[in-house]
C-alpha cells in the first residue's frame, strides 16, 4: 500500500508538471487512465529506448501512450540519451494511425474533425497524437520542458524535418528559439478562450455515432438506461453535452443561460461573426455597437 501511495504521489506531480498542455475540469490518473495500475510505471521503466520507439510507431491507445511517455522520460533522466535520438527520428515520420482509445484525452483538432469524442473533461494535448510525429514531439517537449513548434493535422513533411532539425540542435546544446512550456490554470477555463475551440465545442453538440456509443457505454457502467436530468444524480455526465453546455454558459456573457444543444447552435449561428474574447471579463462577449456620431461639416 505504501508503494502505491508513493507511486501515485510521484505520478501526480509528473502529470501536472510535465504531461498536459492544459487540464479541463477534473482529471485523476487512477480513474482516467484505462486499466490503471501503479505497477505499470515499474514496467514502463524497464523498456529500452528501442522498445519505446517501436511501440510509439505502432501505438493506437492513449493509455499505452501515457506509459510510453513516462518510460521515455525515465530513460532520459537515467542518463540514456539514446531515447532523444529515437524520438527525433520519429518526429520526421508523418504517419497517422487512428487511435482506438482516447479516454479523457482532448485534442481539439481531432475532436473538430470527428475523429474522437469530446468527453467533457481531461488532459489537453496540443500535438496531434494520431500522428507518430506528434507523439514524439509531445514527449520531447515534456522531457526538455520547451517547444519549437507543434505537429498539427496539416503539418507538412518540410515542417516536420525542420522541427527535427531544431530538436537535434537542442540535443547538441544549442537552444535558440526554444519556448518554455507553461501549464495554465484550468479552473479559469482559460483553455477555452480560443474562438476555434469555441467553434469546436459548439460542434460537439451535434449528434454522432461515436458520441452515442460513448453515452451507452457510460450508462451501462452506471447500470441505468437513460441519462438523468438532475445534475446531482450519477450518470448525468454520461452525456458530454451536459459538460459542454455548462462550459458555454460560463465562458460566454449572456443575459440568461441557454440550456439545450439546439438553443446553443442557433445562438452561435446568429452571433459567430461578432464574438470576441474579453480578457478583463475572461469571457466571450458580443461588443455593443457604438456608431460614430455623424460629423457636421460647415461650408464657407
Amino acid at each position: 500500500m505504501q508503494l502505491v501511495k508513493a507511486c501515485c504521489a510521484i505520478v501526480m506531480f509528473y502529470i501536472f508538471s510535465a504531461h498536459a498542455d492544459d487540464i479541463l475540469g477534473e482529471w485523476n490518473v487512477q480513474k482516467d487512465i484505462k486499466n490503471f495500475s501503479p505497477y505499470q510505471y515499474e514496467n514502463a521503466k524497464s523498456w529500452t529506448s528501442k522498445q519505446i520507439a517501436t511501440m510509439l510507431e505502432n501505438n493506437t491507445t492513449w493509455s499505452q501512450l501515457f506509459f510510453l511517455s513516462y518510460g521515455a522520460r525515465h530513460r532520459y533522466n537515467s542518463g540514456d540519451t539514446s531515447i532523444i535520438k529515437e524520438l527525433i527520428q520519429l518526429v520526421q515520420k508523418n504517419r497517422v494511425i487512428p487511435m482506438t482509445e482516447t479516454y479523457k484525452l482532448i485534442i481539439w483538432e481531432r475532436i473538430a474533425n470527428g475523429d474522437m469524442v469530446f468527453e467533457g473533461r481531461g488532459i489537453i494535448v496540443d500535438d496531434d497524437l494520431f500522428n507518430v510525429a506528434g507523439k514524439a514531439n509531445w514527449i520531447l517537449r515534456y522531457i526538455y520542458g520547451v517547444r519549437f513548434g507543434l505537429v498539427k493535422i496539416n503539418s507538412t513533411q518540410f515542417a516536420l524535418d525542420e522541427l527535427a532539425r531544431r530538436w537535434t540542435e537542442l540535443y547538441k546544446g544549442k537552444s535558440a528559439g526554444a519556448v518554455p512550456e507553461e501549464i495554465h490554470n484550468s479552473k479559469t477555463l482559460a483553455c477555452l478562450k480560443d474562438t476555434l475551440v469555441l467553434k469546436t465545442l459548439i460542434g460537439t453538440l451535434n449528434p454522432s455515432e461515436k458520441k452515442t456509443q460513448y453515452i451507452n457505454t457510460c450508462l451501462e457502467q452506471f447500470k441505468i438506461k437513460s441519462v438523468p436530468k438532475d445534475p446531482l444524480v450519477s450518470g448525468y455526465y454520461c452525456n458530454p453535452d451536459n459538460y459542454t453546455i455548462e462550459y458555454l454558459n460560463k465562458i460566454i456573457e449572456l443575459k440568461s443561460p441557454l440550456k439545450t444543444p439546439d438553443a446553443w447552435k442557433r445562438w452561435y449561428e446568429a452571433n459567430k461573426s461578432k464574438i470576441v474574447y474579453d480578457e478583463k471579463k475572461k469571457k466571450f462577449v458580443i461588443p455593443k455597437s457604438n456608431p460614430k456620431k455623424a460629423s457636421t461639416s460647415t461650408t464657407k
